[in-house]
């Protein structure tokens, strides 16, 4: 379930692409030039799309929702952007703290987002619902505030690194014999103890949310059930394996 979203654009950005590399990195002020490419960020979610909102179409168009005009299910509200015209026009922009971790893991496609406040209504007095009320969720026309939660590191490279520590344990090696002096290797030791814990959390883990398995299949042919993980199942699974 993807909803970090990197689109080249033609208008100065801090975010850029080198053309001759390929990587991502940060200017400290907004910029044009002609060895990058300009790159806005959306971060987007499933939330209902109102008049005025701004959104993500299938074929990566930016587009504002018109009066009288109905959104359809593929079509996702941009909530967090690096886009000033977007932020100019009431979208929330997205801080420098997640800005210089993303250059750092530009393969993270998915993020958590949580509502920190509702911040202020856009009517004022007995003109809103939500009027002399604590619960300002309630109301349609409140102005909410996100906090993008920021991954403790990219889930793809902490499968990758795990796998490696495995290899060099030799878990993957069923002819390798064991070393008494291994069984003293305090190093070593530990890794097993990690092997034997993350064995025993996936034999008891059940995936039951939708978010974390989509079928890759259409319900025909060979494997008519078919599913895969979603970026938002690994990092479930990484984040039961690493508890104690």
């Amino acid at each position: 379930m993807k909803n970090v979203h990197v689109l080249p654009t033609d208008k100065p950005s801090r975010l850029l692409k080198s053309i001759e590399k390929g990587n991502l990195f940060l200017s400290n002020r907004i910029t044009c030039g002609s060895k990058w490419i300009n790159q806005n960020i959306y971060i987007t979610s499933d939330e209902e799309i109102k008049e005025g909102d701004w959104f993500l179409t299938d074929d990566k168009r930016v587009e504002k929702c018109a009066p009288d005009w109905r959104a359809r299910e593929w079509h996702k509200k941009i909530i967090l952007t690096t886009d000033q015209d977007l932020i100019k026009d009431g979208v929330q922009s997205i801080d420098d703290e997640f800005l210089e971790w993303f250059v750092k893991n530009p393969s993270c496609e998915f993020v958590e987002v949580n509502i920190n406040s509702f911040g202020e209504c856009h009517m004022e007095g007995d003109d809103c619902s939500c009027y002399d009320t604590a619960d300002q969720s309630l109301c349609k026309l409140y102005y909410p505030n996100y906090k993008i939660i920021i991954p403790k590191e990219e889930p793809k490279q902490h499968l990758i690194d795990m796998m490696k520590g495995d290899e060099e344990l030799g878990l993957y090696d069923e002819s390798r014999e064991i070393k008494i002096e291994d069984i003293f290797n305090d190093e070593k030791r530990e890794k097993v103890k990690r092997v034997i814990h993350q064995h025993k959390v996936l034999q008891g883990l059940s995936l039951v949310n939708p978010a974390h398995l989509q079928m890759t299949s259409n319900g025909h042919g060979e494997f008519p059930d078919s599913y895969k993980l979603t970026e938002k199942g690994i990092q479930y699974i990484i984040e039961q394996l690493n508890k104690e």
